[in-house]
């Protein structure tokens, strides 16, 4: 009986152990399962990483192309605009070649002119002596001929008295012409030396003004024709040495010009002031102009270059022109130019740093999905393996079942016995 027992209750304690196994062994079977299933995920995940890593290599390189190409186009763009520009200079220039030939014409024109003038006044003034001696030693005929030849000359190049003078003693007899010799053409230039002092007044500094006004003042032919002469000249003397020494004191002013005002300075002559303001400053500032020119030309922009080339091959007004105004106009087309090239330029460089941040975030991209495909291929591993033993939990849960209903049945034959 205490045998029996004893016996029953190991049955039913192998039973209690038989179920607990059974348990544990469907609990394992579970896990495995479940072990298996998340495996599943990490390759599904580890497939996934790799194919958005390689999505965003894709994405990475086409930026990065994307930035090489804007490069190029920038570079391009760039190259023809110089090459615009260089045809349209070259235009520009047989331009201001054109110019500058056609100023020579006129300045050789010009030198002729006064050249023929110059000719005309010596043949004028051989005329006027021929015709007074004449008519002085009573050789009317002689003098009368170099008459009409002397006013013939005055119609063209005379004051406005002195002409209609000539035109009255050519239309008239030849005692008009005598008249005219006589007083008529002396009368008529000292009218006309009035209106010059008159002229020369309203359009001069004060002191040029008053001194033509004594002049006039006095009614006085010779005095008037002094003051023309040189009178205007000596009463400016003081104007012109303010004006002279105002342009030293201007730092803008160019070397040559300054050396030419020094040495009108240095002479201190009214004749000197006066042949500097007039006649030896516009030469001066077109060499200083050509080497302003000539600098901006070595160290300006692209479009201030272009300008400067195009103005030293033109003539006078248009290098003044541009040393005066238009090279400042051409600077600021520089300074857009250059802006815009580093604005476009930067931002070229802001899209190649978005590119090789892309490029690298692709690169930490594909390194995760490579671990995660290792990963995978353990937990495919590790899941194969829980497969294995979910079945053989599964076995052994059955046998710890059939162990249980063989110890239940152990007890109970204990308990009956």
């Amino acid at each position: 009986s205490t045998l029996s027992r004893r016996s029953a209750a190991a049955a039913r304690t192998a039973a209690d152990a038989a179920d607990s196994a059974a348990d544990h062994a469907d609990k394992a079977a579970a896990a495995a399962e479940e072990a298996a299933a998340n495996a599943g995920k990490a390759v599904d995940y580890a497939n996934r990483s790799t194919a958005a890593a390689n999505a965003a290599v894709e994405a990475a390189n086409k930026a990065y192309d994307a930035v090489t190409e804007a490069r190029e186009v920038e570079e391009e763009a760039r190259e023809a605009e110089i090459a615009r520009l260089s045809e349209e200079t070259e235009e520009a220039i047989e331009v201001a070649r054109q110019q500058r030939r056609e100023e020579t014409d006129r300045l050789e024109r010009a030198n002729q002119e006064r050249t023929q003038q110059s000719r005309l006044s010596e043949e004028l003034l051989a005329l006027i002596t021929a015709m007074d001696t004449a008519f002085a030693e009573g050789r009317t005929g002689e003098a009368v001929d170099k008459g009409r030849q002397a006013a013939v000359l005055l119609l063209d190049r005379s004051g406005t008295w002195t002409r209609e003078a000539a035109e009255f003693a050519l239309a008239g007899s030849d005692e008009d012409v005598l008249r005219w010799i006589e007083a008529d053409r002396l009368i008529a230039l000292e009218q006309d030396n009035a209106e010059n002092a008159a002229a020369v007044a309203a359009i001069s500094t004060r002191a040029v003004a008053e001194a033509a006004a004594a002049a006039l003042g006095t009614e006085d032919a010779a005095t008037v024709r002094t003051f023309l002469e040189k009178g205007a000249v000596e009463a400016a003397r003081d104007d012109n040495e303010v004006e002279i020494t105002t342009l030293l004191a201007d730092p803008a002013t160019g070397t040559a010009v300054r050396r030419a005002a020094e040495a009108a300075l240095e002479d201190g002559s009214a004749e000197a002031l006066h042949t500097f303001l007039h006649v030896e400053r516009a030469a001066a500032v077109h060499e200083d102009d050509r080497v302003a020119a000539t600098t901006l030309l070595a160290s300006g922009g692209p479009y201030v270059r272009a300008a400067a080339q195009v103005a030293l091959e033109g003539d006078t007004h248009m290098l003044r022109q541009f040393i005066g105004t238009t090279q400042y106009e051409f600077a600021r087309i520089d300074h857009d130019h250059a802006t815009h090239i580093s604005a476009i330029r930067a931002a070229i460089a802001r899209a190649a740093k978005v590119a090789q941040d892309a490029l690298e975030d692709a690169a930490y991209a594909s390194e995760a999905a490579a671990v995660a495909r290792q990963a995978g291929e353990d937990a495919t591993k590790w899941a194969d393996a829980a497969k294995g033993w979910a079945e053989d939990a599964k076995v052994s849960a059955e046998e710890a079942r059939r162990n249980a209903e063989a110890a239940e049945a152990s007890a109970a034959s204990a308990a009956k016995s």
